[in-house]
């Protein structure tokens, strides 16, 4: 019986690793090799007068090195990556492991921190395509989903290394971080592992690898930035070389997510709008405080963190559809997000409410 039981949980793990060609997969993920001069960042010094003096830079600014992961998106060599893996950085190199070991420049195209990804673009001679994987639907990804990890843990010599697991929970909030809403997994990432694939059962990538909660000697609890806040940064970064944020002109009440607050509430679930800002979109939309979001470009809205990481990942400029109910009314009211300089203009009442 016992036996019968492991084979039920192992069955889907086991699954993912023969249906995907991990070969072909391990191919497009790379190591992410970074080099950071302190001098260089302070003063930015004329690469001449610096090459002259370097024994004497190196020996008062000795150079930092770090890595970690990062996977391919297309045959012409844009990289995914955790913002954090080359912040700071005033050399990035990347490895390819495919037919044979090779070393290439690679420029940072952008970075957000919001959501802790980085864009880099591998400088090559030849046109030779480079393998690479597809973006998965992160949507569509289910509790229990088998997944496999790909990264470059510890040491250079331990590239390439697989870790298998399922999908523990999705949409994770409250860790403190601008935008939210991980995938979690059992998974393990270990260090370096960050910027690594999180792929599904087809291949497809449906995350990026990105932290690990280890308090209070906590295992299994492994956290990966969900592909279509992927699609939507890598997007805005390759067209326009940074991250636009459009702007709604609302404050959001906190979620009510506790037992507590289920039994004074009718409705948990949705957006509750705390107040409108005057002439701002959702103002000359017809929004109004009270209201709760329930719906946006038809997909569900869960909570008020949930719409904050839908939302705030769209660039200014964009159209989006809400649905919206208002004293029992169910209501469809589209609004065109504002620009960057309202959303700088409120952030600073970020720290205590949800303002996008």
């Amino acid at each position: 019986m016992k036996k019968f039981i492991i084979g039920l949980v192992l069955a889907p793990i086991l699954v993912v690793a023969n249906q995907i060609n991990l070969e072909q997969i391990r191919r497009s993920v790379v190591f992410v090799a970074t080099e950071s001069n302190p001098f260089e960042l302070s003063y930015g010094a004329n690469p001449g007068y610096y090459e002259y003096f370097r024994p004497v830079y190196d020996y008062f600014w000795p150079s930092e090195h770090s890595h970690g992961s990062g996977f391919i998106i297309s045959p012409d060599g844009y990289v995914i990556t955790n913002a954090h893996v080359i912040e700071d950085s005033t050399k990035v190199l990347i490895v390819l492991r495919a037919d044979e070991l090779r070393i290439c420049n690679a420029r940072v195209l952008g970075k957000d921190i919001r959501t802790d990804l980085a864009v880099l673009k591998i400088e090559k001679d030849d046109e030779d395509s480079l393998p690479f994987v597809d973006l998965g639907d992160s949507s569509e990804v289910q509790v229990g989903d088998p997944v496999v990890c790909i990264g470059n843990p510890i040491l250079d010599r331990l590239e390439s290394t697989v870790t298998k697991g399922v999908i523990s929970a999705t949409d994770r909030n409250n860790f403190g971080d601008p935008i939210e809403g991980y995938l979690q997994t059992d998974a393990v990432l270990n260090n370096g592992n960050s910027g690594g694939p999180l792929f599904n059962s087809q291949g497809e990538v449906i995350g990026v690898c990105a932290w690990s909660l280890r308090r209070a000697k906590s295992e299994g609890l492994h956290f990966a930035i969900p592909s279509n806040v992927v699609k939507q940064i890598a997007k805005q970064i390759i067209a326009y070389g940074k991250i636009s944020q459009g702007f709604l002109g609302v404050r959001l009440e906190e979620d009510r997510e506790s037992a507590f607050d289920a039994y004074f509430f009718e409705r948990n679930d949705g957006a509750w709008i705390k107040t409108i800002f005057k002439n701002h979109p959702a103002d000359k939309a017809g929004l109004k405080a009270g209201d709760r979001i329930i719906g946006l470009n038809g997909q569900p809205v869960c909570s008020s963190k949930n719409f904050r990481n839908q939302l705030a990942i769209l660039e200014a400029g964009t159209c989006v559809q809400l649905l919206v109910e208002r004293q029992g009314k169910i209501l469809e009211i589209t609004v065109t997000l504002g620009d960057d300089e309202f959303s700088e203009q409120y952030s600073c009442l970020r720290g205590s409410s949800i303002v996008i």
